[in-house]
């Protein structure tokens, strides 16, 4: 048995077996370790006896996964706004990033430039 493959057997009629496949747990391992194998996705599947165009699409899903997981993530913390008793001082808007990014926004910034700065971060949908 070639790497960590946890199988389920597949059966269209009892006592019959129809065929091997990995739980869906399974792919995100089986793609660290075609990665690590430094063979083609079709070399890997080959000589683990997978269904190439399975592999190709259950990567795709732990992509799309990895992708919506990562849209989730990038959420917004409350703000406490409070109004300071210089009027003649006017402080900057500061918005921290993932990853450490810290954006400084001037406050006398017009929406009509706001808007867009904010949908080229991604914060707000286009």
């Amino acid at each position: 048995k070639q790497g960590v493959l946890s199988m389920i057997l597949l059966a269209d009629k009892p006592g019959k077996a129809a065929a091997i496949a990995p739980t869906e747990i399974d792919w995100a391992q089986i793609s660290k370790e075609w990665k690590s194998s430094k063979k083609t996705q079709e070399l890997f599947c080959k000589s683990r006896g997978i269904n190439y165009s399975t592999f190709v699409y259950q990567r795709s899903k732990l992509r799309e996964k990895l992708k919506n997981k990562k849209k989730k993530e990038a959420k917004f913390s409350p703000v406490k706004i409070t109004t300071l008793n210089r009027p003649n001082i006017l402080s900057p808007v500061i918005l921290h990033l993932a990853g450490g990014a810290r954006l400084e926004i001037p406050s006398c910034i017009a929406v009509s430039q706001l808007k867009p700065l904010l949908q080229l971060l991604g914060v707000i949908a286009c």
